[in-house]
């Protein structure tokens, strides 16, 4: 098993993986599952600026993660949100632990301040997964979205990626202009 950055035909898999979470969950507030073209869109737009990684055994995803921009105010541009989602075969086997630590370590290329987990709760899986991975809650937004004939709460967590004490942070690196040799580096560490 491996990391590797997503490609265009890796889409559709994908999507089969988020599909469940749509439609049997509130772990995400999307109400309607994307069409193919729609997705592929978005994992163009996400994937300009941040890496959206897949885990792959063989030809089959095993799960995915990535990054995409907080806010759109240029004061923002240090914190990122993340999402990391597994396919229900390949669960509680380290795949997640291992796609978050190489997010991690490509966004502190890239300069990135904080990464940010929006968590629906009541869900003690991934409030447990997140916090070993280093995340700690910071507030709870109580009834913010009605799925499945419900209202939920969604937890914030947060990590530092890098402390920024200085008053003038580097720059963010988009991802796509980070040296691909140096990101490829560091995929190659990361077999599972």
């Amino acid at each position: 098993m491996y990391i590797a950055i997503i490609k265009l035909e890796d889409t559709p898999e994908v999507l089969e993986i988020y599909k469940p979470y749509i439609l049997s969950s509130a772990t995400t507030f999307e109400l309607e599952v994307p069409d193919i073209e729609q997705f592929a869109l978005r994992v163009q737009k996400y994937s300009q600026q941040f890496p959206w990684l897949v885990a792959k055994d063989g030809d089959t995803i095993a799960g995915y993660a990535y990054a995409w921009t907080y806010r759109e105010r240029a004061a923002y541009q240090w914190i990122v949100e993340t999402s990391i989602y597994i396919n229900k075969n390949y669960k509680k086997k380290g795949i997640g632990s291992t796609l978050y630590e190489v997010l991690f370590e490509i966004l502190k290329l890239q300069q990135v301040h904080k990464a940010y987990a929006l968590i629906t709760l009541p869900n003690a899986a991934s409030v447990g997964f997140h916090e070993k991975q280093g995340f700690r809650h910071f507030a709870t937004f109580e009834k913010v979205g009605h799925k499945h004939g419900a209202w939920h709460d969604v937890g914030w967590w947060e990590k530092t990626l890098i402390e920024q004490t200085d008053t003038s942070p580097l720059p963010i690196i988009p991802f796509k202009e980070l040296d691909a040799t140096t990101v490829n580096t560091l995929l190659s560490k990361y077999a599972i």
